[in-house]
C-alpha cells in the first residue's frame, strides 16, 4: 500500500505523530501503544519518522520530508519493533512502510498501528527490577501522548473490556444482607416491577434481571458462589451506603452572600440510598426555588428565583453521572445569587465538550443502572436531554443561562438566580449588628448605618439634631441605592430607636411602594429573625390588640396621642402628663395579653393599627399625631409605612426617658423634622 503523506497531514491530529528526528525510541513506542488503545476512537494512528509538518511560501500546509538514511531507518525500525514485542503488554506488531522523501537517498519511515481490542501498557526501561517502570497505559489526546491516570485509566479498561463499569462490579465485602429489602420493595412497587408472589430473596438471585437494560442486582463469586451485590445495588438499596462508599454523600451548604467569606452558613450532609438523597436535596431546595410577584411587570408578574425542574435535573445528573471511584462527595452550595453543583469525575471522554455545552451531546451514561432506575421513577429523563432541559427551563423562567465548568476531576453546574426575583436586605443597625438568616438567600445587603456606631448619640435626650439629620440622609441614600441596583423583594431588618424605625418605614412607602417589602423581627424566644407574615386566611388574622380605647366624647380639635403596646404594656399613668402637656387626647392600643408580641401575631396587630390610624384621621383631621410605643421595631416600621402625608401632616415619635420617667418627642417622621427642644 502506497502512503500519501499529504493525505496523512489532513487527518485528525490525534491520529498522526510527526517525528523528523527520532530522539527517543520510547516516545515512538508509547505513541504506538496509545494508538492501539484508541482513546479517540479513530481506529488507530500513524507515527511518521523523518518528516515534519510545515507551510509553503503561501501559507498552505506542506509536508517536509528530509528522510532518514538507510542505516538510521533500519536502526529505528529494529528498536521500535523489538520494544513493541518486549515491553508492551500485550505485545504489538505495527505495520511498517517506507516512503520516498525529498532526497532519493533517504526514506521516510511510517509505523501504522491499528486499534486493538485490548488495553496495552508500555514499560520504559530495559528490564524489570527494583525501581524499574512496571508499565503505564498511554492514550492520545489532541496532538500529545499522555499517561492514562485515575479516571482515564479506569475508563480505558472499561472500554477494552478489561474491567466492568463501576456500577456493575460486585462489591467484594458486601453480602445480600447489605440490601434493605424494604427499600428494594418500595422502589420496585413504584416502577410496577414488584410481584408479591415472588419471594424477596429471588430478586437478589444472579439469574434474576428486573429489566433487560440492567444487569442482575447481585452476582455470584466464581469460586465460592457467594452472592455479592453490585455497586449500583448497594447505592440504590443499601442499608449502610457510606460503610461501603465513604464519599457517596452530598455536602449541602447555604451562604447568605455571594461567596464563602460570610461569617455564617448552614450546612447539611445528605446521606443514605440514592433516592433518599434525591428526595432530601429536593426538600432542601424548596426555599430557594420560591415564587415571587413583580408588580412592575404586568406582562409577566409571576416569576421564580430558580425553576424547580432545572434544579432537579442538575441535582439528579450530579448523583447519577458522578464518578463514584473518586474519593470526594458532591457539593451543592446555595449562594445569594446562584446555585453551584459540583460532581466528582470529568466529563466522559465519549461526550464531545462543545456539544455537551450546547445541550446536544449524544447520551452517555457512566452508571447505566442508576440512570435506568431514575428514568423509570420519573425523577430524571435519562435520555440525554438533561442539559438541554436545564437550559430551556432557565431561559423560560427569565434566568441567565446556566454555566458548566468541565474540569479534569469534576463537572460543575452553576445556576444563576432570576435577577427579577433576587432578594436584597436593608439593615438598620443602630443598636447592634444583624446576622441575616442564610435560608433567605439574600442577594445583596445594603447597610443603612454602621452597626452600633450611633446608638448612644441617637438615643440621647434631648435629640442630637445633626445626628438625626445624618441618619435620615443615610436612610434615603440606602433605599435609593437598593432601588437602583436590585430588583425583587426588599427584606428589612432593624435594631434601632423607634423614631428611626418609623422614619425608615415612611421612606420605604415613599420610595419603594411598588416593591414587595418583607419585615423581620428579632424574637426573644429563639434569638433569631422571623418574617412578620401578613395573613392569607380569608376569615382574617387573630386579633392581637383589644379594641382601640378612646374617650367617648373627645373634642375633634384636640391633638391625638396614640399609645401602642407590644413588648410590654404602657403604663397609662405616664400617658396622662404627656397628654396634658400637649393638650392631647389619649388613644390606646392595648394588648390582650402582657406577653411580648410574637411573629404570628403581627398580621392581627397590623390590621388593628391600620384601623386605629383611620379612626384618628377621621376624628382629628389635619391635627398632628403623637406616638408612644413599646411595640417591636418591625411593627413601628410598618407604622411608618401607614403614615401617609396626605392623611397626617405630621407624626411625632416619642422616646421614653428613664431618667425622668417621661416621654420626649424626637422626630416628626412625616415632616422629617428633629424635635430638639422637648415638649
Amino acid at each position: 500500500m502506497e502512503l500519501d503523506l499529504k493525505e496523512l497531514a489532513a487527518r485528525e491530529s490525534e491520529q498522526v505523530e510527526w517525528k523528523e528526528n527520532v530522539a527517543d525510541i520510547d516516545d515512538v513506542v508509547a505513541t504506538l501503544s496509545a494508538f492501539a488503545n484508541d482513546w479517540a476512537n479513530l481506529g488507530g494512528g500513524y507515527v511518521v519518522c523523518g518528516a515534519r509538518e510545515g507551510q509553503d511560501e503561501h501559507g498552505f500546509a506542506r509536508v517536509h520530508t528530509p528522510g532518514l538514511t538507510a542505516a538510521r531507518l533500519k536502526e529505528i525500525e529494529g528498536k521500535v519493533m523489538g520494544r513493541c514485542r518486549e515491553r508492551v503488554d500485550p505485545p504489538l506488531t505495527p505495520l511498517v512502510r517506507e516512503v520516498t522523501g525529498d532526497d532519493p537517498s533517504r526514506r521516510v519511515l511510517v509505523f501504522i498501528m491499528p486499534a486493538t481490542g485490548h488495553a496495552h501498557s508500555f514499560r520504559r526501561g530495559p528490564a524489570r527490577g527494583p525501581g524499574s517502570d512496571s508499565g503505564k497505559y498511554y492514550i492520545r489526546r489532541s496532538r500529545s501522548t499522555e499517561e492514562a491516570r485515575n479516571g482515564l485509566f479506569r475508563e480505558l479498561l472499561v472500554r477494552k473490556g478489561a474491567l466492568p463499569p463501576w456500577a456493575e462490579r460486585p462489591h467484594p465485602r458486601a453480602g445480600v444482607d447489605a440490601i434493605d429489602l424494604l427499600v428494594l420493595r418500595d422502589t420496585l412497587q413504584r416502577i410496577s416491577q414488584w410481584d408479591p408472589d415472588v419471594p424477596a430473596d429471588e430478586y437478589l438471585d444472579e439469574g434474576y434481571r428486573i429489566s433487560e437494560f440492567v444487569p442482575s442486582l447481585c452476582v455470584a463469586e466464581p469460586l465460592t458462589g457467594v452472592l455479592r451485590p453490585r455497586n449500583a445495588s448497594l447505592l440504590l438499596f443499601g442499608r449502610d451506603v457510606l460503610g461501603f462508599f465513604p464519599s457517596a454523600y452530598v455536602s449541602f451548604a447555604v451562604y447568605p452572600g455571594p461567596n464563602r467569606s460570610e461569617r455564617h452558613s448552614e450546612s447539611v450532609l445528605v446521606r443514605g440510598p440514592l433516592f433518599e438523597q434525591v428526595r432530601t436535596l429536593k426538600e432542601l431546595m424548596v426555599p430557594h426555588t420560591r415564587r415571587a410577584h413583580d408588580k412592575g411587570d404586568r406582562a409577566h408578574p409571576n416569576l421564580t428565583t430558580y425553576p424547580t425542574r432545572a434544579v432537579d435535573e442538575a441535582i439528579v445528573n450530579a448523583l447519577v453521572h458522578r464518578d463514584y471511584e473518586i474519593d470526594d462527595p458532591i457539593h451543592v452550595t446555595v449562594f445569594s445569587n446562584r446555585i453551584e453543583i459540583v460532581s466528582p469525575g470529568a466529563l466522559p471522554s465519549r461526550v464531545e465538550r462543545e456539544r455537551f455545552l450546547e445541550g446536544k451531546a449524544t447520551p452517555s451514561w457512566r452508571n447505566r443502572a442508576l440512570a435506568w432506575f431514575c428514568r423509570e421513577l420519573d425523577i430524571a429523563q435519562a435520555l440525554g436531554q438533561g442539559i438541554r432541559t436545564i437550559r430551556d427551563q432557565m431561559r423560560d423562567a427569565g434566568c441567565p443561562p446556566p454555566e458548566f465548568e468541565l474540569g479534569e476531576q469534576s463537572v460543575a453546574c452553576v445556576l444563576w438566580a432570576n435577577p427579577r426575583a433576587a432578594r436584597s436586605a436593608l439593615l438598620l443597625e443602630v443598636d447592634g449588628p444583624i446576622e441575616i438568616p442564610t435560608r433567605l438567600g439574600i442577594t445583596s445587603i445594603i447597610e443603612l448605618t454602621r452597626a452600633g456606631a450611633r446608638s448612644p448619640v441617637l438615643r440621647a435626650l434631648p435629640p442630637d439634631e445633626l445626628a438625626w439629620e445624618a441618619l435620615m440622609a443615610e436612610i434615603d441614600r440606602g433605599i435609593e441605592l437598593a432601588l437602583e441596583s436590585t430588583r425583587g423583594e426588599l427584606h428589612v431588618f432593624g435594631m434601632a430607636p423607634y423614631a428611626a424605625a418609623a422614619f425608615l418605614g415612611r421612606r420605604l412607602d415613599d420610595l419603594a411602594r411598588a416593591r414587595a417589602v418583607r419585615l423581620h423581627q428579632l424574637t426573644p424566644e429563639s434569638g433569631g429573625w422571623e418574617e412578620l407574615e401578613r395573613t392569607e386566611d380569608p376569615t382574617g388574622p387573630t386579633p392581637y390588640f383589644e379594641p382601640l380605647r378612646e374617650p367617648p366624647e373627645a373634642p375633634d380639635s384636640t391633638i391625638p396621642l396614640l399609645a401602642i403596646d407590644g413588648m410590654h404594656p404602657i403604663d397609662e399613668s405616664r400617658c396622662e402628663p404627656l397628654a396634658e402637656s400637649l393638650g392631647a387626647t389619649v388613644y390606646h392600643l392595648r394588648a390582650q395579653s402582657p406577653a411580648p408580641m410574637r411573629p404570628g401575631q403581627f398580621a392581627g396587630a397590623s390590621m388593628e393599627l391600620r384601623r386605629a390610624l383611620s379612626r384618628l384621621a377621621a376624628r382629628h383631621p389635619g391635627a398632628p399625631l403623637h406616638v408612644i410605643t413599646s411595640a417591636p421595631v418591625a411593627l413601628i416600621i410598618e407604622l411608618g409605612r401607614l403614615l401617609s402625608p396626605s392623611v397626617f401632616s405630621s407624626a411625632i415619635i416619642h422616646h421614653f426617658s428613664p431618667s425622668s420617667s417621661s416621654y420626649v418627642p424626637v422626630l416628626d417622621v412625616v415632616g422629617r423634622t428633629v424635635i430638639s427642644s422637648g415638649p
